[in-house]
């Protein structure tokens, strides 16, 4: 009965995560792009996604990036953005019009441009 408790919870541990994660394609629209320019006022390096929330022309923009190893491959570290450098975020909006986006590429504040595009974070 032990074994069979442990290995119940093993396969459930493995899926609440899954259930968690959601298809790029279902929350934002690849017809919808945007660019927005505007100040960085949060940086967060974290799982299962990396997020920059940022204030353009008055109004809080949340873009999502695919997780920090996948940036990382393409040379992201927790230090590539910072607040409050103002920075240019090609993204697709959201479906449901909120002020989020799937970011595709950053242009950091010293000019350089950081995609966002990985092998397993294939845009939609």
């Amino acid at each position: 009965m032990k074994q069979f408790l442990i290995a119940s919870l093993a396969v459930l541990a493995g899926v609440v995560p899954m259930m968690a994660h959601h298809s790029v394609a279902a929350m934002y629209d690849d017809k919808k792009a945007v660019n927005l320019k505007g100040v960085v006022t949060s940086y967060e390096w974290g799982n299962p996604h990396v997020y920059i929330s940022m204030e353009v022309n008055g109004v809080a923009w949340n873009v999502e990036l695919p997780s920090r190893v996948e940036l990382r491959r393409v040379g992201w570290t927790r230090d590539t953005v910072k607040v409050p450098d103002t920075i240019t975020v090609e993204a697709i909006s959201a479906r449901d019009g909120s002020k989020k986006g799937w970011g595709r590429s950053v242009t950091l504040a010293n000019g350089k441009k950081m995609t966002a595009i990985t092998t397993t974070a294939v845009p939609v």
